[in-house]
């Protein structure tokens, strides 16, 4: 109920072969999140950021150059 009143940018980066969380619930937050963006990761499951490591970097280091500054 609280993310709609949140005003700042959000990454949320889900894997779209998640279990243990599903996928659709990554893209609700990211829908009721008024500056979010999301990265679904194809084949990604709870492990993505250790599974795709250099993609994950690179989208967060992506989102803090464009909506968080330099």
């Amino acid at each position: 109920d609280l993310l709609p009143q949140l005003d700042l940018p959000v990454l949320v980066i889900a894997g779209d072969r998640h279990t243990f969380t599903p996928p659709r619930y990554a893209e609700e937050m990211a829908a009721a999140l008024p500056n979010s963006e999301l990265v679904m990761v194809p084949g990604g499951t709870h492990v993505v950021p250790i599974e795709r490591k250099e993609l994950v970097a690179e989208r967060i280091e992506r989102f803090l150059r464009e909506r968080v500054g330099s």
